[in-house]
């Protein structure tokens, strides 16, 4: 069980979130559809390893929506959500506690740089041109399915030490 896991069952879905006792699953959220619209989705092509979702996310509604998990089981065994902040003077990559907030009538981009979807354990290759499909999960349980287009990028080439349950992305370059 690694933080950022997901799993469907029984019309609910489930997510492993890492914590000051380990990794632990949620309680079921009942699945929903969400109201929530994703624009100019991408993930940078890569052959294996791990890569990054990208995208334009927007809340219609008139309440904040927390976006707290994501799946892409064709493509990757664990998805999280990820930030990149300076820290001691580096650009540091770090799972997000908590998720994502999408404003009312506002939006959020995922861009490189800053907040993404990092996809791990990759099943298999992302090549340019392709069709990933992707899950978006929000607190209440809605669910957002779209299709992100592999694109070649020269950008987020950061280093990464093993995955394990206990990773650390520091030292991006």
């Amino acid at each position: 069980m690694m933080s950022g896991e997901t799993r469907l069952a029984s019309g609910r879905a489930f997510i492993c979130t890492s914590g000051a006792n380990g990794s632990t699953w949620s309680k079921g959220l009942k699945r929903s559809k969400s109201p929530l619209i994703i624009d100019d989705t991408w993930v940078k092509a890569a052959d294996s390893g791990m890569t990054s979702g990208f995208g334009v996310i927007t809340n219609p509604t008139n309440k904040p929506i927390r976006v707290i998990g994501a799946r892409s089981p064709r493509f990757a065994g664990v998805v999280q959500l990820h930030d990149v902040a300076m820290q001691d003077g580096t650009m540091q990559m770090k799972e997000m506690d908590g998720g994502f907030v999408i404003p009312a009538r506002g939006s959020l981009e995922l861009k490189p740089g800053s907040e993404h979807l990092m996809l791990m354990q990759m099943k298999q290759p992302v090549t340019a041109g392709e069709m990933v499909p992707m899950v978006l999960i929000t607190s209440d349980g809605g669910q957002l399915r779209f299709r992100a287009m592999g694109k070649v990028f020269a950008g987020a080439n950061e280093k990464y030490d093993d995955m394990g349950a206990g990773m650390n992305h520091g030292g991006m370059n």
